[in-house]
């Protein structure tokens, strides 16, 4: 049986990720958001409200903070938001998460709902860092570390979606997970003591698709007797791609849903010519030039 996913982005986007799919009572949650408009563009100056709710239905806002390093569709290493929540020492079960983007006009512009699993011990701990918003033409890390309780001897398995590129593999074996190329797997082989952790890296270049969701994992740890599977998957909005302008002959029909800006006298580059400069960030340039191309 094949299942797709398929989302509509009429209000914007919103994802939320925590260090652990999976935590324990009396741990702090470390929560990472992104926010995107309806158009894929991302939202720095974002409302954001955030609440957890507990097994009693006691509901708490957990503040949410602005990294100041967001500056449009930009490339940073840091969340663009982040938010904590202290777990009580006797917290086990699910707790539910709402996240919230309101408008200028305090109205719900969107919203999410999320949750986070308490138990009351495991056997792996498993912690991610990676990102929660991208620009999708840009490279960006996945750091994976799995701590042992309970020794360990089998595969960890990660899912990523099929139209990301694997920069880097970081020694794991890349298989297609299906048929219909939906998905990838990457494999490590891994042997580990209690007590024991190894740290597992990936590098990524995700699809050019604006405004998305991509999800990664969950991440499964397979051993002869059992499999130890994280809770949730890695939420990633992928922000707009930006646009570029292509030269195109006059004889080849404009392509549907391109737009011309050089075709009649109103337009912004009508007889204008491109001038190139053999210095990078130069003006000027030869008034004409040759155009080549390497494809490899």
């Amino acid at each position: 049986e094949i299942y797709y996913d398929e989302f509509d982005f009429f209000w914007g986007v919103l994802a939320i990720n925590y260090t652990k799919s999976i935590y324990t009572p009396g741990e702090k949650v470390d929560i990472a958001i992104g926010a995107l408009s309806n158009n894929g563009n991302t939202i720095c100056d974002a409302h954001l409200k955030l609440w957890v709710t507990d097994g009693n239905g006691n509901e708490t806002e957990a503040p949410v903070t602005a990294s100041g390093k967001c500056n449009g569709n930009n490339v940073v290493d840091v969340p663009d938001y982040t938010a904590s929540y202290q777990l009580p020492p006797s917290a086990t079960g699910t707790l539910k998460v709402r996240l919230v983007r309101f408008d200028a006009e305090e109205n719900i512009a969107s919203q999410v709902f999320d949750q986070i699993e308490v138990r009351e011990s495991v056997p792996y701990v498993i912690e991610r860092y990676g990102p929660t918003r991208i620009y999708p033409l840009a490279h960006y890390p996945m750091k994976i570390r799995v701590r042992a309780n309970e020794e360990f001897h089998g595969t960890i398995v990660e899912r990523i979606p099929g139209d990301f590129v694997v920069i880097d593999r970081g020694n794991a074996n890349l298989e297609w997970g299906d048929a219909e190329h939906t998905f990838i797997t990457a494999t490590w082989q891994i042997d580990l003591i209690p007590g024991g952790f190894i740290d597992l890296e990936y590098t990524f270049d995700a699809g050019d698709r604006s405004p998305f969701l991509y999800l990664l994992g969950p991440l499964a740890m397979n051993s002869e007797n059992a499999q130890f599977v994280e809770s949730r998957s890695w939420q990633i909005a992928s922000d707009a791609a930006g646009k570029m302008i292509i030269f195109l002959e006059n004889s080849i029909p404009l392509p549907a849903g391109w737009t011309c800006v050089s075709c009649i006298s109103t337009d912004t580059f009508f007889e204008r010519l491109a001038m190139g400069s053999s210095t990078y960030g130069g003006l000027g340039g030869t008034a004409t030039h040759t155009p080549t191309a390497i494809a490899t």
